[in-house]
């Protein structure tokens, strides 16, 4: 039996958006919260929810990375890490956030990055506590998870055992509890942060075969990201501590070629900036969310590889993440654009999956900035010969483009997933009396 299994409703597989698209009832107004894009819903209606109660893009990011953990066990843990890109509101600073795990020589464990990540992200950008991040998903794990199809498929992939409590074969939109990792989520909550690495859930991860001292002495770093010249006095930022100089040498072959359609870009971005191995399939996942302050935040998490080394920790009831390396690295591909000033937002891309993220998001970018193709159809458009489009393929990206610039005008800006996966993208408001 699985212990640990990820949510998702395919009913709602497509792009939502609340109070989008229908105006709202008499005697109610509607207020702009932001835009989110992962790849379950689960984690989307959170974050969504932490928007509508007063937290930043940061907050609604924390909360996203650690729903993942509950609801995509395949694809992100507490014991693996990944990358972030944030831009905060009302000045041009683009920074990045390293939270990766660390690989100690002959250890069984890498050393994981993503609580204290998720910690500084808050700490910095965020308004609301760590309770109130952890507490929700907490609850979301006892009460049970949704079981989607991105996670069968991820079950048989890995060829993992897919049977639930009864023995018999899960299902999608199947629901089931997780004791294990809700108790997990309970001493996170009440110990902190802190608690992962120097307290009782960190005992745990040293019996297991985390560096004791390694895990203690864990900090993520800050930094500036990769910049390069956007046009029209703009900026394009990609993650150094991800795929950013892939995507950095692809954007500069695209911006001196400049193809004129995808066919194009996409073969020139790959031959610039591909890679090794362009099309493996490497399991992180992305996500982006932007508030109505015009705080945006775009991170790529990950365990190494697909349930990462297969095993769960068992006291703990999360899987060990493998090293990050190769493909896994080029697969960590957020963006942010800005324009003019760098008050305002022009794209945000999150990329994962595959070792072609970096590359083809720079190539999406760049049909997207100048015009060459609008956001949806260059989410869609074949990034290979073998890609047909809509079926999955070895890397997914999902973006929001805002030409007007954002916050300056989000009435006009889109949001999309890769139509590739079974991610879920979200134009927030909330409606009130």
């Amino acid at each position: 039996m699985l212990a640990l299994l990820a949510s998702g409703c395919d009913s709602i597989r497509d792009t939502v958006g609340i109070g989008s698209s229908e105006s709202a009832p008499e005697g109610m107004s509607s207020r702009y919260l932001g835009a989110i894009v992962a790849d379950d819903p689960q984690a989307v209606d959170l974050a969504r929810r932490a928007l509508g109660s007063g937290g930043r893009a940061a907050d609604a990011a924390v909360v996203i990375a650690v729903t993942l953990t509950a609801t995509e066990p395949g694809r992100a843990s507490l014991d693996g890490g990944g990358v972030c890109l944030v831009k905060g509101d009302g000045n041009s600073r683009i920074e990045e956030l390293d939270f990766l795990p660390q690989t100690i020589a002959g250890s069984a464990l890498p050393v994981p990055g993503l609580v204290r990540g998720m910690a500084a992200l808050q700490a910095r950008y965020g308004t609301m506590r760590w309770q109130q991040a952890v507490g929700p998903v907490e609850q979301l794990a006892l009460n049970g998870i949704t079981i989607t199809s991105q996670l069968l498929a991820d079950l048989a992939a890995a060829g993992l055992n897919a049977q639930g409590p009864n023995g018999n074969p899960l299902e999608a939109g199947q629901r089931l509890p997780q004791q294990g990792v809700a108790q997990t989520l309970s001493r996170l909550r009440v110990g902190g942060p802190t608690e992962f690495y120097t307290g009782s859930l960190g005992g745990e991860l040293v019996a297991a075969g985390v560096p004791a001292q390694a895990l203690a002495s864990y900090v993520p770093v800050w930094r500036t990201g990769i910049v390069a010249d956007a046009g029209n006095g703009g900026r394009i930022v990609f993650a150094q501590g991800g795929g950013g100089a892939l995507g950095q040498a692809a954007w500069q072959a695209l911006a001196g070629a400049r193809p004129e359609d995808a066919s194009a870009a996409f073969t020139a971005a790959r031959q610039a900036g591909g890679g090794d191995a362009p099309d493996q399939a490497v399991a992180t996942t992305g996500f982006l969310v932007a508030d109505a302050g015009g705080q945006v935040v775009s991170c790529t998490i990950g365990m190494g590889k697909l349930f990462g080394t297969g095993q769960l920790i068992e006291n703990l009831g999360i899987y060990g993440a493998s090293p990050f390396d190769g493909p896994v690295l080029t697969s960590l591909a957020p963006v942010i654009a800005v324009g003019g000033e760098g008050e305002q937002t022009n794209l945000v891309l999150s990329g994962g999956e595959g070792g072609g993220a970096s590359a083809d998001g720079a190539a999406i970018a760049y049909l997207t900035l100048a015009g060459k193709q609008p956001l949806s159809a260059a989410l869609s458009a074949p990034r290979s010969p073998s890609d047909g489009g809509t079926s999955p393929a070895a890397d997914r990206i999902a973006g929001f483009h805002c030409a007007g610039g954002f916050p300056r005008s989000p009435g006009a800006c889109a949001l999309d997933r890769d139509p590739r996966g079974f991610g879920f993208a979200l134009q927030a408001d909330n409606l009130m009396r």
